[in-house]
C-alpha cells in the first residue's frame, strides 16, 4: 500500500503578514570609475554595490572598508558613509527604493559574499547587456531578482515597523499624496475630529518627528529623487515639492542633507 507524500500546505496573502518589497529600480550601471572620492552620499533610497576588480573603499563612522571583489554591499537609505578611490575599479551598481518596513531601514551596510545564484545572475546580466535594446526586459527582470535578493539579507531587527494607528496611516497617506503643495496641522487633524495640538503630540509619539517637520523631511527626500533621477531644474524640483523658491528649497535642503541641492546632483554612484 503506498504512502500519501507528507505535503504541508500553507496560505499567505495581503492580510496574513504577506510583504510585498515593491521594489522599484531606480538606476543600475556597470562602469570603470576613475574619480570616485567623497565625504558623503547618503541618499533616500538603496543602493547594491558589487565590484569585479579592487581599487575603491567605503569609509563610515571613520572606519575604512575596502569593497571586495566577488561580494555585495547593500546600502539602506539615509545611510551616510564617504567613498575613496585607490585605482580604477570596475564598478556595478543599482539603486532602488522598497515599500514598507524596508523603505524605513535606515544607517546600515550589509556585506555579504555572492552566491551560486547571484553570481549566474551576474553573469547573465554581463551577457544581455551586450544588446540592452533587445534585452531590456530580461535583464531589468534579473535586476530586480538582484535587489530582492539583497533584501534577504536585512535581519527582521533593522526594519521598523509600519505605524499601526490608523490616523496617523490616513494623515501619511494625505501627505504623500499633497507634498507639492502647503499642508497645514489643522488640515490634517480635521478628519478625526481631534485639536490640533492633541493630533500633533499623537503624530510625534507614533513618527518621532512633529507633523511639519516629517512633510519637510518627505519633501526633500523627493527632491533628492527628482534631482538625481530627472533633468528638471532646481527651480522646477523646488515647485514640484512644495517649496515657494528656489531659495527657500536650498536653505532647507542644505540644512538637512548638508549639501546644497546643486552638489547632491553632481553625486554619483
Amino acid at each position: 500500500m503506498s504512502k500519501e507524500p507528507d505535503i504541508r500546505s500553507f496560505a499567505i496573502d495581503k492580510r496574513n503578514n504577506y510583504h510585498n518589497p515593491d521594489v522599484v529600480v531606480l538606476f543600475c550601471a556597470r562602469q570603470l570609475i576613475r574619480q570616485w572620492d567623497f565625504p558623503n552620499l547618503a541618499a533616500p533610497f538603496w543602493r547594491i554595490y558589487y565590484n569585479c576588480t579592487e581599487g575603491a573603499s567605503i569609509i563610515r563612522n571613520g572606519h575604512e572598508t575596502p569593497l571586495q571583489p566577488g561580494r555585495f554591499y547593500l546600502i539602506a537609505p539615509d545611510t551616510e558613509y564617504g567613498a575613496r578611490l585607490k585605482n580604477p575599479f570596475d564598478h556595478f551598481y543599482v539603486h532602488f527604493q522598497a515599500a514598507p518596513p524596508y523603505a524605513s531601514c535606515t544607517g546600515h551596510v550589509y556585506a555579504y559574499d555572492a552566491g551560486g545564484r547571484d553570481r549566474e545572475v551576474m553573469t547573465r546580466i554581463n551577457e544581455l547587456n551586450y544588446d540592452l535594446h533587445e534585452n531590456a526586459r530580461a535583464v531589468s527582470l534579473l535586476i530586480h531578482e538582484l535587489c530582492i535578493r539583497a533584501l534577504q539579507q536585512v535581519p527582521s531587527g533593522d526594519l521598523r515597523q509600519t505605524f499601526s494607528d490608523r490616523r496617523i496611516l490616513k494623515a501619511i497617506n494625505f501627505i504623500e499624496s499633497n507634498l507639492s503643495r502647503q499642508i497645514s496641522n489643522q488640515e490634517l487633524a480635521a478628519p478625526f475630529g481631534m485639536n490640533v495640538n492633541s493630533f500633533a503630540r499623537l503624530f510625534r509619539e507614533r513618527t518621532g518627528l512633529s507633523p511639519q517637520a516629517y512633510i519637510a523631511q518627505r519633501r526633500i527626500q523627493e527632491a533628492c529623487l527628482l534631482l538625481r533621477f530627472t533633468n528638471l531644474s532646481i527651480d522646477e524640483v523646488a515647485e514640484q515639492t512644495g517649496f515657494c523658491d528656489r531659495y527657500y528649497f536650498t536653505r532647507i535642503f542644505s540644512g538637512q542633507r548638508r549639501i546644497s541641492p546643486a552638489a547632491f546632483r553632481k553625486l554619483n554612484h
